[in-house]
């Protein structure tokens, strides 16, 4: 988006990147909670991830703004975490 938009619509400053991981982290918390197959959280994991990347190279290309790769690696960040959570919780549930 342009910087006047997200400046309108609180999408940068201090809490910017804390809100991209939470938002990406319990997407793929819920993707991974939602099947038991290994290879399904796999397959979602990598679906949520290029998700993220998809975001942000849509809002490059529809806004010809700058790739905003630090929003991208939050967004990885996230679907990680929330995927290593998802794993964890049902490895712990036996």
């Amino acid at each position: 988006m342009p910087n006047g938009d997200k400046t309108a619509l609180h999408t940068k400053g201090r809490f910017h990147s804390l809100g991209h991981f939470l938002i990406f982290g319990f997407v793929a918390y819920v993707a991974g909670r939602s099947t038991r197959s290994v290879w399904a959280r796999i397959l979602l994991f990598i679906v949520a991830g290029l998700f993220g990347f998809g975001v942000e190279l849509a809002e490059h290309l529809l806004y010809k703004t700058a790739l905003e790769w630090k929003d991208v690696l939050v967004d990885f960040a996230g679907v990680f975490v929330g995927t290593l959570i998802a794993f964890v919780g049902a490895s712990t549930e036996g």
